[in-house]
């Protein structure tokens, strides 16, 4: 395993599925502190949306009607997850809001 860039802890099966799997160590091939809250970068950033009910895209209304929902949220956002002082995403616990945020980046 290489030593490089930044750690996040990952899942490689879904955890419903397989719930005796722990996460993995994984490194992203990003720079440590080159990933600043959220996590985000110079290309990417993770945000969690408070009150979003749909998803991005083509959503049905009632009477066949539709609407497209497209980036960005303006709405509220939970607070982003921090990198610990060492610069990598691995210390969040599994079951702290911020796991999903850096779930998310790192896969």
């Amino acid at each position: 395993m290489s030593s490089a860039g930044t750690r996040f802890r990952l899942f490689p099966r879904p955890p419903f599925l397989h719930p005796e799997w722990p996460p993995e160590l994984v490194h992203v091939s990003t720079p440590l502190h080159r990933i600043g809250p959220g996590p985000s970068d110079d290309r990417i950033y993770v945000i969690d949306p408070v009150g979003k009910r749909s998803p991005y895209g083509i959503n049905e209304l009632p009477f066949g009607r539709s609407y497209m929902d497209m980036p960005p949220w303006r709405g509220p956002i939970r607070p982003p997850a921090l990198p610990g002082p060492d610069g990598h995403f691995d210390h969040i616990a599994l079951d702290a809001p911020e796991f999903e945020q850096v779930h998310v980046y790192g896969a």
